[in-house]
């Protein structure tokens, strides 16, 4: 059995607490509604789409940041390039000269010679070998880098220029002179003196072989690239001319001989084009080319803009016309004071705007149906839009 001062104990505490619960509530219930919110757990609802007014009722329909819109004023583009000029000349070089080269071979000693040469078999061609036989006996041998390309007996003179196969030849090259052994002959000498020893070949003078060509892409022609064609007229004589290499931005795009007389026409890989500066490379191999007409050509893709939807509910309209007591405003925020020219298409009314300042509003009123609405930005030029609404109100 409890004790008279404990039950009169348990009864003040039950009632501090009922004292601090009270006040606790209306603690909370005099926060503001962002800290209310917080504390309890709860979703703000100060941004709330409805809201009582003085002026009645109140409802964002539809909030969105929207950014920049862009503008392409065609379809495509045409980049002219000027006329230029790409040709190539082959002239007879010596690659190396000797004035004069002694091998022998007898019994006792081997004497034989090797001379080192440097050549571009790119462009390079018909490279031989030629000398003057002034003294000769046995076997003249020669090997250019280990392999043999000649093995014969020469009389004085000036024998036919001996061919060096292109299959053997490297970029540091070396071309031995040897003799052969005199055999059982063991007291005789084999030997060549040869005097006036030239290497020769074709080389392509490339100094006017190569013209760098530029054209110029903007951000929003870059962004909407569907296809990219360079077109060319090369005046040329297809007998003539060698392979033409065409590069763009580094990347090999074409090599062969171009159709001479006869508009030509490329697709380009539209990843390798780059926004603001490209660089064409003609490269002519051989013979000359006159590139005339030459232009690259941007097909662009339609830009498609974000169409948004917002709801109005039946009973807001009277004979599907809205009831005159509510108005439904459309508010634009730009982002600049610059001149701003678009559309916007209101289920599937178009109508236009053209404003230079910051802020810009019209009633929907006329062109808003009940249920779902459409609603499209058509910009003519380019413009920044920081954010639209659509507010439903009341008169």
């Amino acid at each position: 059995m409890q004790k008279r001062g404990e039950q009169v104990g348990a009864g003040s505490a039950a009632i501090l607490i009922i004292i601090i619960a009270a006040i606790l509530v209306l603690y909370i219930l005099f926060l503001p509604p962002e800290e209310r919110a917080e504390l309890l757990g709860e979703e703000n609802e100060t941004d709330s789409d409805d809201d009582e007014t003085e002026s009645g009722y109140n409802k964002t329909l539809l909030k969105e940041k929207i950014g920049r819109l862009d503008y392409l004023r065609f379809d495509y583009r045409e980049h002219d390039i000027p006329s230029f000029r790409v040709y190539s000349e082959k002239e007879g070089t010596a690659l190396k000269s000797v004035s004069s080269l002694y091998v022998s071979s007898n019994l006792g000693n081997k004497k034989f010679y090797n001379t080192t040469f440097q050549v571009d078999t790119k462009y390079t061609s018909n490279i031989v070998l030629s000398f003057n036989v002034k003294r000769s006996r046995g076997r003249l041998e020669l090997y250019l880098n280990g392999r043999e390309i000649f093995n014969g007996v020469l009389r004085e003179g000036t024998p036919a220029p001996i061919e060096l196969p292109e299959a053997f030849l490297d970029r540091q090259n070396t071309l031995a002179f040897k003799v052969s052994s005199p055999g059982v002959a063991f007291w005789r000498t084999n030997e060549y003196l040869l005097e006036n020893v030239l290497i020769t070949g074709d080389v392509l003078d490339v100094t006017h072989s190569r013209s760098r060509q530029f054209f110029y892409i903007s951000d929003v022609e870059k962004l909407n690239l569907d296809a990219v064609k360079l077109k060319y007229y090369p005046n040329c004589d297809s007998r003539e001319v060698g392979p033409m290499l065409i590069y763009l931005n580094g990347e090999e795009v074409f090599s062969g001989v171009a159709d001479c007389g006869i508009y030509n026409s490329l697709f380009l890989d539209k990843k390798v084009i780059f926004e603001d500066r490209n660089e064409l490379e003609f490269v002519a191999t051989e013979g000359s080319y006159l590139m005339d007409r030459v232009s690259v050509r941007t097909e662009l893709e339609e830009i498609l803009y974000p169409v948004y939807y917002f709801e109005i509910e039946d009973e807001l309209f009277i004979d599907d016309e809205l009831d005159e007591d509510f108005n439904v405003t459309m508010f634009l925020r730009f982002v600049n004071d610059d001149e701003k020219r678009l559309e916007y298409n209101i289920n599937g009314i178009r109508r236009h705007i053209r404003t230079d300042e910051l802020k810009f509003d019209a009633k929907l009123d006329d062109y808003v149906i009940s249920g779902t609405n459409s609603l499209e930005l058509v910009p003519q030029t380019v413009v920044d839009i920081a954010e639209l609404k659509v507010i439903l109100d009341e008169d």
